[in-house]
């Protein structure tokens, strides 16, 4: 028995009853440390036969917890979310020093996710000069995707960086290493990477991410993997034109190599994760060289589909196909040293993610060249993989109600649970690993090990009873039942389903392949009533592209997924009919909508009377015209709705998305909160609304955690409009600024009356001042915030002030210069170069578009259309703007004299209403959000009663104040601006009773 520290115990119990506290994790530390001091001796002495297990039980799992890690999960979550796996020290080798396992001591996880791959060795094991644990924990880090791997026996702990390929020629040295008696001392460094609520709270993201190089995406296992894969198609598939050219080559049936080749990939794949995970145990060198060795492997292959009969290998004829050494090669690559898979560790969700971009591209041939290119879907547009975090979260938010009801096994497996853009499948593998935890809960089971296993009967009916998946892409259908496969057999055992035969049921009417938004019946009905495609030379092509299905021949009880993104004139790129059939068959078909739309409109179709469903989706509907369809479908059906806002969750997209929960069964409240990252997501703060509450004056949804301002917004609902008050101006299209542009810095000398000389593309001119016109682009990007923006640029304007285009004539006769330096461009400046119209009198320097050419003259706001902060400036110089868009200015004239321009100015720039801009309107990167037009007319403005002395002795402080605003900066002008901010909130709260 060894000695224990004093008071360990003690500060263990501490640190799971409560929020860690640094200091009480560091004298536990200190504590574990003194122990292991006490009793070291007997520990490193090899004679003392103190094993692997010993170390584990005294002194590692102490210290993982110590950082909070649950190993025994005393929190109680369910076991797909529970923080660490542990691999079942009994399975152990007795020769632990060079034992390699297929698993990990410790998975450490976040929501269900490996985190950190921790091995164990005992501290008689000297793992400073054991390159075979080194390599170990390389290679499970790697497989498991992650950035970071730990190798510890206490008496040292080290820490790999595991974002590169292991190589055995160059053995990766630790990135850090720590003797025990080094831990207290680098107690804060080992918190920061080791510390479980700074990995929840991502703080240890950040750390990672500053000490992994921006290369480290092209070297991780989801690159590689995918990488490799592409090269075994292109491989086998050159194989197979060269050998087999009759059946591939000659008849140009490139969608038959295509599934061929995925078919003997598959196979192969299959193979060495029942091998990894044990399920196959090779009877010769591995798994892969006793089934492709010799001439009968075709009849190892049969047996093999007789044994799991999930359509894998079915085909057994495709390796006949192939050479010996294409075959070779690809096993080879696939094994140690040439490769560190490790599909015992490899997360299916990844595999899913490497699938779904790998259905991107296909196989084609030029000049007897196989070549992959993408397909005509993914050249429209490409799909985005789902981030496995937020999947995990989806599936949880679809079934928590759902299974928290479910009290039996029988009741589980009267589910029907559905995606219906099933993808890799990815969702569905998801939800059955929930499934999957619900009935270990029913059995009692709480603590996960690697060997921890629901029953094989069970999963299977998961799988044929439970999960429904559609997808109009047929190798996406195959991949699904693939991916259901390898996790059906995860964590399985030959022991275990010797009496199972076969061990994968059927999917083929569950997982189907087919349109989910357009059936047999709908493509029948356009075709007899709209002569159009009665007579279409392409109708068969359309069809095919279409893919229509049965229908469902059933409703659900969840429905779930990432429905595809894409917009009208996207659907019309891809079939011209099927966006007519969307247009007559579904009400959320409105204006320019999403795809995703019919998605949302379909699942309530879907679904049972007290059913529900869960989508990640663009967020944008609430707010936008296009939604206004979906918004009525919607009303009393969506029960919560998560907002990411404009933080961008997927990898290289800029897409802006929310979580929305659907229910069938109408009800009046709707859950809302805004979230950061899927950390928060997961433990989302709602605030509660009725349908009543969000709605706006014009029906789009105020959806917002700021209650003051919708409650503001509310109060104000028979204000006038800041569009009632005022008039927006175009502004200036020239299609073509850096000709009709002098920005100021390009202007060489202006101090002639009469003329300008300038610097453009690399030659000096001259030019009229009396055709150029002070233009403000906002060059100095200091935005437009009360002070007189400032003149940054000419603008050549060939228009008379009532914005009629000079004739070449007056050209010549007023400004000759002006003339010459437009001829100089003219092959980019006629018309058929910018696409613009040409007017009668054939002047080829005309602008753009003819819109704002007049009204100038004038004093007006300038507001930032785009901007995260108040962004109202007054401008009395008459400078002229470019058309906003969504990045651009706006000029804001005032209608009448009713109200000063300043105190327009000052109320678009008043804080509480620069929070009602961001609740009415979209958001986009970095936070930035719109102040358009659109805006202006949902956004109310505080009139003042003229026969109210109070109000309109404030109306005029706040102008007094507002000019020398105007006036000022710096230090000054934020206190006024607090005071005019003051002066609004007692105006405010007057009129409004807030």
């Amino acid at each position: 028995m060894h000695h224990c520290g004093s008071g360990l115990l003690g500060s263990l119990i501490k640190v799971f009853m409560k929020r860690l506290d640094k200091q009480e994790v560091k004298r536990a530390l200190e504590d574990l440390v003194d122990k292991y001091v006490i009793n070291r001796t007997d520990l490193i002495d090899k004679k003392k036969n103190y094993n692997e297990s010993e170390a584990r039980r005294e002194y590692i799992d102490p210290f993982l917890e110590i950082f909070g890690w649950d190993i025994q999960n005393k929190a109680g979550k369910s076991l797909s979310e529970a923080d660490v796996v542990t691999e079942d020290p009994l399975s152990r080798n007795k020769d632990e020093e060079t034992f390699i396992h297929s698993r990990p001591d410790y998975e450490l996880r976040r929501n269900g996710i490996i985190y950190y791959c921790v091995e164990a060795k005992k501290p008689s094991v000297d793992i400073h000069n054991n390159e075979k644990t080194s390599t170990q924990i390389l290679q499970y880090g790697w497989s498991a995707n992650n950035k970071l791997g730990i190798l510890t026996n206490f008496e040292t702990l080290q820490i790999f960086q595991t974002y590169e390929k292991p190589n055995p020629d160059h053995p990766f040295k630790p990135w850090k290493s720590w003797d025990y008696k080094d831990y207290v001392d680098h107690f804060d460094e080992l918190w920061q990477i080791l510390s479980n609520e700074l990995v929840y709270e991502r703080e240890t993201d950040k750390f990672i991410d500053k000490i992994t190089p921006k290369s480290a995406t092209k070297t991780q296992l989801d690159s590689v993997f995918l990488q490799e894969l592409d090269g075994w198609r292109v491989l086998v598939g050159q194989d197979l034109i060269d050998h087999k050219p009759e059946i591939y080559n000659k008849q140009k049936n490139f969608d038959r190599l295509n599934s061929d080749v995925q078919t003997f990939l598959n196979q192969i794949i299959f193979l060495r994760f029942a091998e990894d995970n044990q399920i196959e145990r090779p009877k010769g060198r591995n798994e892969l060289e006793y089934i492709f060795s010799g001439d009968d492997f075709s009849k190892k292959l049969k047996a093999l589909d007789k044994k799991y009969n999930s359509g894998i290998f079915e085909d057994s004829n495709i390796s006949y196909l192939l050479s010996k050494e294409t075959i070779n090669i690809i096993c080879r690559d696939l094994y140690y040293p040439y490769s560190s898979y490790n599909f015992a560790i490899i997360n299916l969700a990844i595999l899913g993610k490497i699938y779904e971009q790998f259905l991107q591209e296909e196989l084609t041939v030029n000049d007897g060249k196989v070549e992959l290119v993408k397909t005509r879907q993914s050249s429209i547009k490409s799909v985005v993989s789902t981030p496995i975090e937020l999947t995990h979260i989806i599936a949880k938010r679809a079934l928590s109600t759902k299974l928290s009801n479910i009290k039996s096994i029988e009741d589980l497996l009267e589910l029907k649970i559905a995606d219906i853009a099933v993808g890799s499948g990815v969702f569905l593998v998801t939800v059955y690993d929930l499934l999957v935890d619900k009935v270990m809960e029913l059995k009692g089971f709480t603590k996960l090990t690697s060997s921890t296993e629901a029953p094989l009967d069970i999963k299977k009916k998961i799988i044929s009873n439970v999960l429904y998946g559609m997808d109009i892409d047929k190798h996406a259908v195959q991949i699904t039942k693939f991916s259901l496969g390898l996790r059906l057999l995860k964590g399985e055992r030959p022991e275990r389903f010797k009496n199972e035969m076969p061990l994968i049921p059927s999917m083929d009417k569950h997982i189907i392949n087919g349109n989910s938004l357009v059936t047999e019946e709908d493509v029948a009905d356009i075709i007899a009533t709209n002569e159009k495609w009665t007579s279409s030379p392409n109708l068969s092509n359309e069809l095919a592209i279409i893919n229509p299905s049965n229908g469902f021949k059933q409703k659900f009880d969840i429905v779930i997924g990432n429905p595809p993104y894409l917009s009208t004139s996207e659907m019309k790129q891809n079939s011209e009919m099927e966006l007519e059939i969307y247009n007559h068959k579904f009400h959320s078909a409105y204006k320019q909508y999403d795809k995703s739309y019919l998605f949302i409109e379909q699942m309530l179709n879907i679904l049972k009377d007290d059913g529900n469903g869960t989508y990640i989706v663009p967020n944008k509907f609430p707010m936008i015209d296009s939604g206004l369809k979906l918004r009525e479908i919607l009303n009393g059906h969506i029960s919560a709705f998560i907002d990411f806002g404009a933080n961008q969750l997927f990898r290289g997209k800029d897409i802006y998305v929310s979580i929305i929960d659907i229910v069938r069964k109408s009800q009046n409240k709707i859950d809302y909160c805004e979230v950061n990252n899927t950390s928060e997501a997961n433990n989302p703060k709602f605030n509660s609304y009725t349908y009543t509450e969000i709605k706006s004056p014009t029906n789009s949804w105020l959806l917002t955690d700021d209650k003051a301002s919708l409650s503001m917004f509310r109060a104000m609902k028979d204000y006038p409009r800041i569009s009632d008050l005022t008039d927006t101006h175009n502004g200036i299209q020239t299609s073509k600024n850096d000709i009709y542009l002098i920005p100021l810095k390009k202007v060489l000398d202006d101090t002639n009356e009469r003329y300008l000389r300038f610097k453009n593309k690399g030659k000096e001119w001259i030019i009229e001042k009396d055709i150029c016109r002070p233009f403000f682009k906002n060059i100095a990007k200091k935005g437009t915030y009360y002070n007189q923006p400032k003149m940054d640029s000419w603008l050549i304007f060939p228009y008379t002030e009532d914005g009629k285009i000079y004739s070449f004539q007056e050209m010549e006769a007023k400004f000759p210069y002006a003339l010459k330096y437009f001829e100089a461009f003219k092959q980019v400046l006629v018309p058929s170069k910018r696409n613009v119209n040409l007017p009668s009198g054939g002047q080829w320097y005309v602008f753009g578009r003819d819109q704002g050419l007049t009204g100038w003259d004038k004093s007006k706001l300038i507001v930032g259309v785009m901007a995260n902060k108040p962004s109202a400036a007054i401008d009395h110089k008459h400078l002229l703007l470019a058309s906003g868009g969504t990045a651009g200015y706006i000029p804001i004239f005032q209608k009448n004299d009713e109200y000063a321009l300043e105190y327009i100015e000052a109320w678009l720039n008043y804080e509480r209403v620069n929070r009602m801009f961001k609740m009415v309107s979209t958001s986009f990167r970095h936070g930035y959000w719109t102040h358009g037009t659109n805006v202006m007319k949902v956004i109310p403005f505080l009139t003042i009663d003229k026969q109210n002395k109070k109000e309109v002795e404030t109306y005029k402080k706040i102008v007094k104040l507002t000019k020398q605003i105007n006036e000022s900066n710096g230090k000054f002008q934020s206190i006024l601006v607090q005071s005019v901010n003051k002066l609004f909130d007692e105006l405010a709260d007057q009129k409004l009773k807030l």
